[in-house]
């Protein structure tokens, strides 16, 4: 019976430590922007929540703390467009990966929620950690809602992924 019980409890664990998820939530003040991020590694999904103004573009590149080199999420009216950012201007539009979830304007915020796999399709695309441990991220929100134009701020954080 005792063996019985042993085994039973080393199978809930395992399946416990499976169904494990990770999640971070960062809020840019200064730019209005927030995003949230869940990883499903039983899935190898993960969900990105992104809420920013609705009057112009804003992006979250991940992975970096620069733009060179980083993989990004823009949205804006048109819809969010996956980037890879070369450090000067708007990038290269990669394929897209994602599918959106939903897409709305919620009291004055332009509200997306999209997931994608956790594994980049290539060098490319950022590839999210099915682990806990900190993302640095770059953000940026544009003067108007035309994309090939200047950003009005930028910056960089870090999303704490537990």
């Amino acid at each position: 019976m005792g063996n019985v019980l042993k085994l039973l409890l080393a199978c809930l664990c395992f399946v416990s430590l499976k169904a494990q998820k990770y999640s971070g939530q960062l809020s840019i003040e200064d730019g209005g922007i927030e995003v949230a991020v869940q990883v499903f590694p039983e899935n190898e999904i993960v969900r990105v929540t992104m809420v920013g103004p609705v009057e112009t573009w804003f992006a979250i590149g991940f992975g970096k703390e620069k733009m060179k080199g980083s993989y990004a999420l823009l949205v804006s009216i048109n819809g969010v467009e996956e980037r890879f950012l070369d450090g000067r201007d708007q990038g290269k539009l990669l394929p897209s990966s994602i599918k959106i979830t939903s897409a709305a304007i919620i009291d004055g915020k332009r509200k997306v929620i999209l997931e994608r796999p956790l594994q980049g399709k290539n060098q490319t695309y950022y590839s999210f950690p099915n682990a806990s441990l900190t993302i640095p991220v770059i953000y940026a929100i544009g003067k108007n809602e035309k994309t090939n134009r200047k950003h009005a701020q930028r910056g960089q954080a870090i999303l704490d992924m537990k």
